[in-house]
């Protein structure tokens, strides 16, 4: 265990996390992996497309989305 670090593992909690929709900022490091995100995430100037699941890491300040889902 560390202070600093949180792990959670969405497909085991009862309650659903939702990711944030539009723009967000976030104060900390995020590394996250999904396998069946479906969507286009913009990053600093461009889109990235993770209609095959992906991983993603931020660091913190980073302005992330304004995404389009895809259905």
């Amino acid at each position: 265990m560390h202070p600093l670090i949180s792990l959670i593992n969405g497909t085991n909690n009862s309650k659903a996390i939702k990711p944030p929709v539009g723009r967000h900022v976030l104060d900390f490091y995020k590394t996250s992996f999904s396998s069946d995100l479906k969507a286009k995430i913009k990053y600093g100037q461009e889109y990235y497309d993770f209609n095959e699941g992906g991983m993603l890491s931020t660091p913190p300040h980073q302005i992330i989305g304004d995404g389009e889902s895809i259905n």
